[in-house]
């Protein structure tokens, strides 16, 4: 599996190619909402990421086989709120801010784990964990209207979802296979999308437009099928933790790509934040990583 030099440098390579279309995303959908609102955007996001999941399973060889179990609909529900969550955030903040707060998501894992398996935080888990929250605040502490508010706030609750939603599926319905699971998850949540869609009144086919889909579906194509695909083949050959630690750099390459179209003004409080979050959430992975490494 992980066999030398030449096996690292593939899984390094698939890694980077991985974390760099993931990164793409958040552009793209920020570019969409100028045309889609946040749940037309968010809706169509888990269709055609349902699409892509199906193709998935095929590549893989796999038949779609009926599953029944009740905590996929949690699981589905869930990533619903999250969706809907990333896309206002993107509606509201710069994909520089979300991407940056995004990286709490480990936070929230961590918070999780420690509390579906009923184990004590460490003290370097507590410490990164509150440079994390103090990072946080530093980062988003500029005068904020409260457009921006509720944006901050519903990138910290996506990372909230999605994270409830990956430990859930960890905990709970891990004996599926992680194509079904990711098909079967996105399919319950565009229900859920679709029911807040028309809960708030609006139309699909009065205001389609096709730029706007043409986004979403790119976006879903590079994040949520390539890059996923190119992270589990990368996961072949190099460790966990390290594939994990390669991801833990996405804000910087969302920044890179979405500063020229979408440049945020940062004080020095407001970059030492985002630089405190980085580090933390580099040194959670390490030391998650240290952790789970056979001995």
């Amino acid at each position: 599996m992980k066999e030398g030099p030449v096996a690292w440098n593939k899984g390094l390579v698939l890694n980077v190619l991985s974390v760099t279309l993931m990164s793409l995303s958040p552009v793209l959908n920020k570019f969409s909402l100028a045309r889609l609102s946040s749940a037309q955007a968010a809706f169509f996001s888990s269709l055609f990421t349902i699409l892509f999941s199906y193709a998935n399973l095929r590549l893989r060889g796999h038949r779609l086989v009926l599953v029944r179990n009740r905590v996929l609909w949690l699981v589905g529900l869930l990533n619903a709120a999250g969706v809907i969550c990333l896309f206002t955030s993107l509606e509201l903040l710069s994909p520089v801010m979300v991407g940056f707060i995004g990286r709490f998501y480990i936070v929230f894992a961590i918070l999780f784990s420690v509390f579906y398996l009923k184990e004590a935080p460490s003290r370097p888990q507590v410490l990164c964990i509150g440079a994390a929250i103090a990072g946080t605040f530093l980062f988003v502490g500029k005068e904020l209207d409260f457009s921006s508010l509720m944006g901050v706030a519903s990138a910290l609750l996506y990372t909230f979802f999605f994270a409830w939603t990956n430990v859930l599926v960890k905990v709970s319905v891990k004996n599926l296979d992680t194509s079904l699971i990711h098909f079967y998850s996105n399919s319950i949540s565009s229900i859920f999308v679709l029911g807040y869609l028309l809960a708030r009144g609006e139309v699909l086919l009065l205001r389609f437009d096709r730029v706007g889909l043409g986004l979403v579906c790119l976006s879903a194509l590079l994040g949520n099928f390539l890059g996923l695909l190119l992270f589990f083949e990368g996961l072949k050959h190099i460790e966990f933790s390290k594939a994990n630690l390669i991801r833990a750099t996405s804000p910087v390459l969302v920044a890179a790509f979405s500063w020229p179209f979408f440049p945020v003004e940062l004080s020095p409080m407001n970059l030492s934040g985002a630089l405190l979050l980085l580090a933390s959430v580099i040194g959670l992975t390490l030391y998650e990583g240290r952790r789970s490494a056979p001995r």
